[in-house]
């Protein structure tokens, strides 16, 4: 669901609404992991799109 915000709405989108339903006192590494996670898609369909 963050992959698809990130490319619908924005990243920083993603990240918020991943810090929303993160465990509490994991939230950072929950968002940080996630974004991780998701990041070499979000660069690759960016690339692709441009082309």
């Amino acid at each position: 669901m963050a992959w698809l915000i990130a490319r619908l709405e924005s990243v920083e989108a993603a990240e918020s609404a991943l810090h929303y339903v993160a465990p509490v006192g994991e939230k950072e590494d929950y968002v940080a992991r996630a974004m991780r996670n998701i990041s070499p898609y979000l660069h690759e369909e960016l690339a692709t799109v441009s082309k």
